[in-house]
């Protein structure tokens, strides 16, 4: 079996940039939190990593990426700023704010080949 990987028009990245625009210049208190690995990194790991820039008051984590609620925007900003690139295990974090509306995850298509 041969899998061949093709990437999107460039649509999806465009609206993911606007998106990531609109939720620099209306921060929340909640981040996106993605990149980590999945199979060793826990809720409470999450908790561990976050709880030193604030209050955290919810984890919503999924596969390899987590919403992170914290009390503040303020808190949110701090930790958004401390952990966006920071090397965690042998991936670097990458963390935003929640932006409101729907998120688009990937634009790959996948063609199986037998």
């Amino acid at each position: 079996m041969r899998v061949e990987l093709a990437r999107g028009d460039g649509d999806v990245k465009k609206r993911e940039d606007e998106r990531r625009q609109l939720a620099e210049t209306n921060p929340t208190n909640t981040l996106f939190v993605v990149n980590f690995d999945a199979n060793r990194t826990s809720t409470r790991d999450i908790e561990r990593l976050c709880q030193e820039y604030g209050h955290v008051v919810r984890i919503d984590m999924k596969r390899n990426f987590a919403f992170v609620e914290f009390e503040t925007v303020a808190e949110a900003t701090k930790a958004m700023k401390a952990l966006n690139g920071l090397m965690y295990g042998d991936r670097n974090l990458s963390v935003e704010y929640k932006a409101s509306g729907p998120r688009i995850y990937c634009d790959l298509f996948f063609l199986v080949i037998p």
